[in-house]
């Protein structure tokens, strides 16, 4: 009689033990799966970043800017602090604009990339005026290149293209 109950016992603990570790099994692969969903916070700081960000590159600012620039600044990632300290310098606050660099992104960008930290301290440069910005220069076609060298543009039908003869 021990024998039989000690072997329904088993068989039903091993039986149970299969289906709870099914469950278990099921449920964190599940858990594994679900993507990242953002939350309503995150998102609305990215649209925040986004309106102020066009009104910076248009240089037309609405009358609400103010009120969405302080909600943006009191995020903590590193590009809705930028444009924040963008829309500061565009609107003659370069002071804050600064300060915000100082303080809340150069100390942070230490444990980004390097290629991060020079695109921020290259902006910090153009925010705080130290940046030597470089004229563009327009390429010059051959051409172009030709007739201001003095020379002449001309068709060679020996190598069936255009030349420059000086």
């Amino acid at each position: 009689m021990r024998k039989i109950v000690f072997l329904v016992v088993i068989l039903s603990t091993m039986s149970h033990a299969g289906f709870w570790g099914s469950m278990a099994g099921g449920a964190i692969g599940s858990s594994l799966a679900t993507p990242y969903q953002p939350t309503v916070v995150e998102t609305r700081m990215k649209k925040l970043n986004t309106y102020l960000w066009k009104m910076h590159e248009s240089g037309k600012y609405t009358k609400d800017y103010k009120f969405y620039l302080k909600h943006l600044e009191k995020s903590d990632d590193i590009g809705d602090l930028d444009t924040v300290a963008w829309v500061y310098k565009d609107n003659g606050n370069k002071k804050k604009a600064i300060e915000i660099y100082k303080t809340r992104i150069l100390p942070w960008i230490k444990i980004e990339d390097s290629k991060t930290q020079a695109k921020y301290k290259r902006y910090f440069q153009e925010i705080s005026g130290q940046a030597k910005i470089k004229p563009k220069t327009e390429r010059l076609t051959s051409k172009q290149q030709c007739i201001q060298s003095g020379g002449n543009w001309s068709w060679n039908s020996n190598s069936n293209k255009w030349v420059c003869l000086k």
